[in-house]
């Protein structure tokens, strides 16, 4: 019974520090992340295991070509991220060339369709908009399997972006004067490169943080490699390529537009901030929505 009350307590921590403020964590904990990503490795490796054992992509010999597009998905660089869809689209294509069919076209419609609502919805946990913190915590760990991206990490960026929005150096994805092209194919990295400099400036630069971040950066493509190997093995390679692929670009490419189109540079050169609303996009009419059924309003400053 005691051995059960501990595994009782603990699991009872694990779920507090998933239903608070990522960003109040981080700043008092230096192992946050580690200890977020290293549960979510305990829980997806049996996963893994079970899918591996009964899937029989597992056993062609084309897997590692497959598992080599997984880890590419699961890097912080869009480029790579293209470079992995177009080749899981090839490989498709020249290894199953008589799999496909007209009904597939609704895959790719539910990609573009998920991907959309995926990128609304973590930008809603991120703003702690639900009432229930309970379904405020499965919503985000399910948009983090569909972006391959924790939405504790996506929430700390995201809060420090509200805090020093189009700032050069602490924004994390100021546009400023870069084309489109320029700016999506460095997003995700600078922001990668940015949370570690976030951390290593509260922490203190010094080689035990230095080691300590390079054990969670570790934990972190360890993890998202496992979410789309999951993806993968649940789907298999065709629904993969169609659904899931179409999926995580559109989200991509969306918080890409998204950023861009609402932080440019005015004539003057200084930053300003736009309004899009008035312009009908379907991100702005799906929140809409979404801010009637849930009530809290989207603009919420996120907790620090």
């Amino acid at each position: 019974m005691n051995r059960l009350h501990k595994i009782g307590s603990y699991v009872a921590i694990i779920l507090g520090q998933q239903m608070r403020a990522p960003l109040p964590q981080f700043k008092n904990d230096p192992f946050f992340l580690l200890k977020h990503h290293l549960i979510s490795l305990i829980v997806l490796v049996p996963v893994l295991i079970a899918l591996w054992e009964f899937h029989p992509i597992t056993h062609g010999n084309h897997f590692w070509l497959w598992f080599v597009f997984c880890f590419m998905l699961s890097a912080p660089s869009i480029p790579l991220g293209l470079l992995a869809a177009g080749g899981c689209l090839f490989s498709l294509w020249y290894f199953q060339p008589h799999s496909f069919a007209r009904s597939d076209a609704l895959w790719v419609l539910a990609g573009i369709i998920s991907g959309m609502y995926s990128s609304v919805f973590m930008h809603l946990v991120s703003h702690r908009s639900f009432k229930s913190k309970p379904i405020q915590a499965i919503i985000g760990e399910i948009c983090s399997l569909q972006q391959l991206l924790s939405h504790h990490i996506w929430s700390i960026m995201h809060m420090v972006h509200h805090q020093y929005p189009d700032d050069p150096v602490r924004d994390p994805h100021p546009p400023l004067n870069q084309n489109i092209v320029i700016f999506g194919a460095n997003m995700k990295s600078k922001m990668a490169l940015h949370l570690q400099n976030f951390y290593l400036e509260h922490w203190k630069n010094n080689p035990k943080n230095k080691i300590n971040w390079s054990l969670t950066l570790a934990l972190v493509i360890a993890v998202y490699f496992c979410y789309a190997l999951f993806w993968l093995l649940l789907l298999g390679p065709k629904i993969f390529t169609l659904f899931y692929i179409t999926s995580h670009t559109i989200t991509s490419f969306w918080y890409v537009h998204f950023n861009f189109a609402t932080h440019r540079l005015d004539k003057d050169g200084k930053p300003q901030i736009l309004d899009l609303e008035g312009k009908l996009y379907p991100f702005f009419l799906i929140i809409f929505c979404l801010e009637l059924i849930f009530i809290r309003p989207i603009t919420q400053t996120p907790p620090r």
